[in-house]
């Protein structure tokens, strides 16, 4: 037997399922890569191991992965990059109550409040760890802040993405636990397109952990006063009974043409062309296939490696649409058209882009008139055309455009929905029509709740069929029992079958979930008003239970009801007439339009969750307020060359940051003014230092006057430099060499020797050296201040092999020409004429190194950039420069 590798991703609580998985699977000839998450970040996240995965990927869903950290982190891009390659399965999670015991948690994200749930825990998560932070920054003296703020950044990046990760997890053909695992997995097969493995397992016995499917789904099947034409025994998620056999095609059509319910004329059979791409039969239809596979060639090898080039270009062009970057996108399909324009599925995607995306629904059309010109029996873009045309109203070639889908797709459930909403609303009489539809696209999708409702609602409403319009509503809370309206139209039909205490029962259940359906009119018609059923607490039915109709119900004895025209329906329930029939297509009355309706509950989803969302980015940016109050406590920069220049905007650059400054320099008058003007904008903590730095025993007094918390030092800039003169050799001047020599090599050691014994102690910190692009190239006359910043690069480089065993980084920004300093005035000893070296270009600007400096010394802990090259546009080298104009530059 071969063997068939498979990854399989699940929260470490959800283990036991996993292993139940490969083992069963396993007798297929499957083996599964694990790749467990837990709630800590240390480990790597999930979607780092999984990002190299190139097999399919088992994603078991759980409450536990939604608020597992390694499993969450990064876990948008995952799903952004591999979406094509996952098969999600909701699974059930796993935690303690009270006294300790494992019990389970639902798994749902499909209703605002569920994703609002799974936000809220993540926010919540991170500023719990704010909160801790500082708390600790004051209390634990061996607190590690850097390592702390790893953690900090990675509980951030999952609180900002866990709704739009929930959002497009939603929006994936993801599969629920007891669907993935019935009939032996059928429906991993499907998916894989193996079921000749499935051929090898479908009559082993699986044992399970957790309670099976409950069974009413096959109670229905087998109704023999009922229509049974929807068979559902070969339908995932609907048990089988020991002896049946899955149907073929053939048989499926002939149940369709033969189901019977009350009145078996009624429901006529529905009228199909049955799906063949030769429309001549399906024996014909199998000889091709064979045909196909003996001439499978080299071609057809060379086609599978364009398919590929073609999937990276859509998946390229979605991440672009992902990322909000629909010009790109669109730039980006265009080109691939030029290269592959009879590619059908490229100019599919393109249409589907046109169409959500541009609202340039015409221009949609015309691409899929081109796709269906070469493909006619491309399913999907029929049935996107029938969305444009139904967007459009124009409902006749929506109809059309929709059967066209299913007759070349006879499993497009949407397909069969659509149609069977068309014809229920907007086609005259139509409604036997739209039942047979609907009842097609159930057997497809068992799952589809909406298909599901609105044939309860065309069974009791218009073809008259209480009881089993009751079965397909039980149906319905079997698959989402927080349904907004099914427990109150079965309230309603039991009321109707004057049922009353049921009817109480289920109208309790309905406002408890939705409150809107309340009014004092209903209260009292149900008996809820009444004191007795106020005191009492009534049990529903269980729909899953096979043994529903024989138990007894001990309900409140409640004097009858008043008529049914004492129900009154919210102001969303409009009457439009008397007889109780309306009311149930009342409660549907927003459904007559389901395409508006699903666009205007999406829009109001995305609404809410941006607007939570909003929220907490603004709390983020309070909370950021008071990370640079916190920091101005605990970070210290030490700036020498304070005064002007690259160190007076690294000044300004950490002090708009909340960075403790220490500043030196040789005129004190400066520092002060200085000083006070970064305090009065900023509000940090600033000590000014007056020296010089080419003295050794005045830059050991300054750091050792400093007290005790300012000798702390995080980041130590040696700025301090200049350059003196600018002539050949043998013509400069020794007091010039001498004084660069000084302030640039000496001043730089005797600041680092005089700071780095703290940080060596503390096993923290970081220096950062100005050197020059002077220090990675020569020019003339620039011979010795050349020779003093190589001299800084190598130092930087020596003092990293070092430091690196202390924990302490070194780094170096290498700047072009700078303006905005006293470079070129000091070069030139004050000669004005000499200095306007920057005329006629746009050099770099203080503030840019300054920046730089600040992004180097806030990267993670655990990154050291060694040196950082900086040019101007208009300056690739030392020697050359384009002196055009800087005008191009200007703001």
């Amino acid at each position: 037997m071969s063997t068939k590798t498979v990854a399989i991703a699940y929260s470490q609580a959800n283990e036991s399922i996993a292993q139940q998985i490969d083992e069963h699977l396993s007798h297929a000839g499957y083996s599964f890569q694990h790749y467990v998450g837990g709630k800590s970040t240390e480990e790597a996240p999930l979607s780092k191991q999984l990002l190299t995965v190139y097999q399919p990927i088992l994603l078991l869903i759980s409450d536990n992965f939604l608020k597992s950290a390694q499993c969450m982190s990064k876990g948008l891009k995952l799903l952004q990059e591999k979406k094509d390659r996952i098969i999600p399965v909701v699974v059930k999670g796993m935690t303690e109550d009270e006294n300790g015991q494992l019990i389970e948690v639902e798994t749902e994200f499909d209703r605002v409040s569920d994703i609002i749930q799974y936000i809220n825990y993540w926010q919540d998560q991170y500023l719990d760890l704010r909160r801790q932070k500082r708390k600790l920054r004051d209390s634990d003296s061996n607190f590690n802040e850097d390592r702390f703020n790893e953690h900090l950044q990675v509980m951030r990046d999952i609180s900002t993405e866990a709704g739009e990760f929930l959002r497009m997890l939603r929006n994936m053909d993801r599969i629920e636990w007891r669907v993935f695992k019935h009939n032996n997995y059928e429906i991993f097969f499907k998916q894989t397109g193996d079921l000749a493995s499935w051929e090898q397992i479908r009559h082993l016995t699986f044992t399970f952990d957790e309670p099976t499917i409950p069974q009413q789904q096959e109670e229905i099947a087998e109704e023999p006063e009922e229509e049974s034409t929807i068979d559902l025994t070969d339908i995932p998620g609907m048990d089988l009974l020991p002896d049946d056999e899955p149907k073929e095609a053939s048989e499926i059509a002939v149940d369709a043409e033969e189901s019977s319910d009350d009145t078996q004329e009624d429901e006529p059979a529905l009228e199909l062309t049955h799906v063949h791409d030769n429309e001549e039969g399906l024996g014909e239809e199998e000889e091709e296939d064979d045909d196909d596979e003996e001439d499978y060639d080299e071609e057809d090898f060379e086609e599978d490696s364009e398919e590929e080039e073609i999937q990276s270009i859509i998946q390229k062009s979605i991440r672009y649409m992902e990322s909000d970057q629909p010009s790109a996108a669109f730039e980006y399909m265009e080109q691939a058209l030029e290269s592959y324009p009879s590619n059908v599925d490229l100019r599919y995607h393109y249409a589907i882009m046109l169409a959500q995306n541009h609202r340039n629904l015409d221009q949609a059309l015309y691409h899929l008139d081109l796709v269906l010109e070469i493909e006619p029996s491309f399913a999907d873009a029929h049935f996107l055309k029938g969305e444009i045309a139904e967007i459009r109203e124009d409902y006749a070639n929506a109809i059309r455009s929709y059967q066209k889908a299913v007759r070349h797709n006879d499993t497009h459930s949407d397909g069969y929905y659509r149609l069977g909403t068309l014809f229920a609303t907007q086609v005259e009489d139509g409604e036997d029509q739209g039942a047979a539809y609907l009842k097609k696209a159930i057997k497809y999708n068992p799952g589809h709740v909406d298909a599901l409702y609105q044939y309860a609602s065309l069974l009791y409403e218009d073809l008259n069929k209480p009881n089993k319009a009751l079965k397909h509503l039980e149906n319905v809370l079997d698959l989402d029992d927080q349904h907004p309206y099914a427990n109150y139209d079965i309230a309603l039909i039991h009321y109707q079958k004057e049922e009353f205490e049921l009817a109480n029962a289920y109208y309790q259940k309905a406002i408890s979930i939705n409150p809107e359906l309340q009014t004092e009119e209903n209260d009292r018609a149900f008996g809820v008003s009444l004191p007795e059923a106020a005191e009492e607490t009534i049990d529903v039915p269980s729909v899953a239970d096979d043994n529903t109709e024989e138990e007894t119900i001990e309900l409140p004895e409640t004097p009858a009801p008043n008529p049914i025209s004492q129900f009154t329906e919210p102001e969303n329930m409009k009457k439009t007439a008397e007889e109780p029939e309306e009311f149930f297509a009342n409660s549907m009355k927003e459904m007559e339009d389901p395409l508006q309706l699903l666009k205007d509950n999406i829009q109001k989803l995305e609404d809410m969750i941006h607007s939570k969302e909003q929220e907490f980015k603004k709390l983020l940016e309070r909370e950021d307020e008071l990370d640079k109050a916190a920091k101005a406590k605990t970070k210290t920069a030490l700036i020498t060359g304070a005064t002007a220049g690259i160190g007076k905007a690294t000044a300004e650059v950490f002090a708009e940051n909340g960075y403790r400054l220490i500043l030196t320099g040789r005129r004190a008058e400066r520092l002060v003014a200085f000083k006070q003007q970064l305090e009065e904008e900023h509000e940090v903590s600033i000590k000014t230092l007056s020296f010089d730095v080419t003295n050794a025993e005045a830059c050991q007094q300054a750091v050792e006057s400093l007290e005790d918390e300012w000798q702390n030092i995080d980041i130590l800039v040696n700025n301090a430099g200049k350059a003196k003169g600018k002539a050949p050799i043998h013509e400069g001047k020794l007091e010039h060499w001498e004084e660069m020599i000084d302030t640039n090599i000496k001043g730089l050691l005797y600041m680092s020797r005089a700071v780095s014994p703290y940080m060596v102690k503390r096993e923290n910190g970081h220096i950062i050296n100005v050197c020059s692009l002077a220090g990675k190239e020569v020019y003339p006359n620039g011979n010795v201040y050349c020779a003093t910043k190589h001299a800084v690069d190598a130092l930087t480089k020596g003092m990293q092999l070092d430091l690196h065993a202390y924990n302490v980084r070194v780094s170096q920004v290498s700047p072009a020409m700078v303006e905005e300093t006293e470079f070129a005035s000091v070069r030139y000893d004050g000669d004005e004429e000499k200095a306007q070296i920057y005329d006629g270009f746009q050099p770099l600007k203080a503030r840019d190194v300054g920046e730089t400096i600040f992004f180097i010394s806030n990267r993670p802990a655990h990154v050291n950039i060694q040196d950082v090259v900086m040019m101007g546009v208009q300056q690739p080298n030392s020697v050359t420069v384009d002196k055009s104009g800087r005008e191009k530059f200007e703001e």
